[in-house]
């Protein structure tokens, strides 16, 4: 388990003009995802504090380039529609959450979702009694996947070859139970309570809100 203010890998990519990936913790599910000119935000505007959970400050959200919000599901610790439609972000997600926002800002869901330098693969995946979805991100070779809310972790286990898996306290509990290895290079925890860690059922990197790490594509 590791903590600390700043973290940082570099995957050497043949030089000074490589693209640069920058990873923020914001808080609950909110990660930011930005190469400078695309910005992907996870589960964020949410509402802060919502069901006890991380405050936050939704002015710390400053993102760079073209904006798109991946939201899992609509619940208020994962989005919040007047912080959203207080920016001119896009957005990708769960009919639930889409159905009430300006159609211009919607970008429909697909298989492959194309968003500057980054691909976005929805995946219907299970979770209480709402449309939940979990996500692929690649960029420049480079594979994110973050789980979301669900319980199920038989999607998360069948995709090969991550680079970062984003994982709940409790999906982690469940994967380690099906015997099954974490195709990751590393495993993020997210949607812990403050000061949560991994109830001692995997390893996993727990980060502070406002914590980064910067990533660069791999060797061609």
């Amino acid at each position: 388990m590791i903590h600390g203010s700043l973290l940082v890998i570099a995957l050497q990519a043949g030089g000074l003009g490589a693209p640069q990936l920058e990873v923020r913790f914001i808080g609950n599910e909110g990660f930011e995802l930005s190469d400078g000119e695309t910005t992907i935000l996870t589960d964020l505007p949410y509402e802060p504090g919502a069901y006890g959970y991380m405050e936050y400050d939704p002015g710390v959200l400053d993102p760079s380039g073209r904006v798109v919000s991946l939201i899992t599901h609509r619940r208020a610790d994962h989005f919040d529609e007047d912080l959203f439609l207080a920016r001119d972000w896009s957005i990708i997600g769960p009919e639930e959450v889409t159905e009430r926002l300006p159609v211009a800002r919607v970008l429909p869901l697909s298989p492959a979702i194309q968003v500057g330098a980054f691909t976005v693969r929805p995946h219907r995946t299970a979770h209480s009694d709402v449309e939940h979805y979990s996500y692929l991100v690649l960029w420049h070779g480079l594979r994110f996947y973050f789980v979301g809310d669900t319980e199920n972790p038989s999607h998360f286990l069948s995709v090969p070859n991550l680079t970062v898996a984003f994982l709940t306290p409790w999906l982690g509990c469940t994967a380690g139970a099906f015997g099954r290895g974490m195709n990751a290079e590393r495993i993020v925890l997210y949607h812990q309570a403050e000061g949560e860690g991994t109830r001692g059922c995997f390893d996993a990197e727990v980060m502070q809100q406002g914590d980064s790490f910067t990533l660069r594509p791999p060797p061609a």
